[in-house]
């Protein structure tokens, strides 16, 4: 009695397994990827947002530094992103205030209002915190509005 080979997939019953497990870590990684610079554009826009907001409570008639930074907090934490890690820069033409009396002082009718939030990539990433895959972790986020004081 002869045996014969057969070239049908019943002689070749773990070759699926293997290339499943050669293409599966490579797929999962894009994966992974796209859904980590995903979180980064999402975070770069809520905290855009929260400088335009902040830029326009600062630009208002009877604007303030303290309504500028807390219009700058609120927008972070609705969009669910961790306020206390956030950096709000304010200049005003130029001149970087860090308090209502100079922002009072130098924010005349007609002033640039510009606002700049920052917050650490590694304190919003979804991956643990020395996970550098696809960004580096002392990378920052920042987003900033200008605008003109109002009379």
């Amino acid at each position: 009695m002869r045996f014969r080979r057969s070239t049908g997939r019943a002689a070749r019953p773990g070759v699926a397994a293997l290339e499943f497990a050669i293409v599966c870590p490579i797929l999962f990684l894009i994966f992974l990827g796209m859904v980590e610079i995903g979180r980064a554009v999402m975070v770069s826009g809520s905290v855009t947002s929260a400088a335009r907001g902040a830029a326009r409570a600062g630009a208002v008639t009877g604007g303030s530094y303290s309504a500028l930074t807390a219009a700058a907090t609120a927008s972070l934490t609705s969009a669910g992103l961790p306020s206390g890690a956030a950096t709000v820069t304010v200049t005003v033409n130029g001149v970087t205030v860090s308090d209502d009396a100079s922002f009072q002082a130098a924010a005349l009718p007609g002033a640039t209002v510009a606002v700049t939030v920052s917050v650490p990539y590694g304190r919003v990433s979804w991956l643990p915190g020395g996970v550098t895959l696809f960004l580096s972790g002392n990378r920052t986020i920042s987003g900033g509005c200008a605008l003109t004081k109002e009379a």
